[in-house]
């Protein structure tokens, strides 16, 4: 029961104040605009955003034996998603994440959007406890405990496979 506690704090967070939603902030590096702090997919039609996202997301068919599997092992599963707007990997990753997650029927309302820029701070949200070391980092949990995560791209050939062994390890 602690370990279900412990993990809706940190997916909901507790806060004494409305954060604002997908903030978008000026990149030091590039002079581009990122996302930084909570965010949710609607952060991906934002123009600067939206050509990636929808590019990769129309553009990417999952296979369907495994979206199979992984729909009758989505019960209780929920996600935190760190990205990097400005980042190649989550500009690819995020937009395929996506439509998993569409496809297996996991609702955005289990999913947690923390967009960082390249120092991996974002902003108002303290992300270290997830020891973010590259992005994307997606961060799976089932009943309150973490399963697996998988860390920049897949270990295998696709993002769905990766996340049918974390489920399976992880029922």
């Amino acid at each position: 029961m602690k370990n279900l506690l412990l993990i809706v704090i940190m997916f909901f967070g507790v806060t004494g104040y409305a954060q604002q939603t997908n903030k978008v902030i000026t990149d030091a590096e590039s002079g581009n605009d990122i996302l930084i702090g909570q965010c949710d997919r609607q952060a991906m039609t934002n123009p600067a955003f939206a050509d990636a996202y929808n590019t990769g997301y129309s553009s990417y068919t999952p296979d369907q034996e495994v979206i199979k599997k992984l729909k009758k092992e989505k019960k209780n599963v929920q996600v935190i998603v760190v990205m990097g707007s400005w980042c190649d990997d989550s500009k690819t990753q995020v937009p395929h994440f996506y439509k998993i997650m569409d496809e297996v029927g996991i609702k955005d309302s289990d999913v947690r959007l923390i967009c960082v820029d390249r120092d991996k701070k974002a902003g108002d949200i303290d992300v270290s406890a997830y020891d973010i070391q590259r992005v994307p980092t997606f961060i799976f949990y089932k009943d309150g405990r973490e399963m697996g995560r998988i860390v920049e791209s897949p270990s295998t050939s696709a993002l769905e496979k990766d996340l049918l062994l974390i489920f399976s390890h992880g029922s």
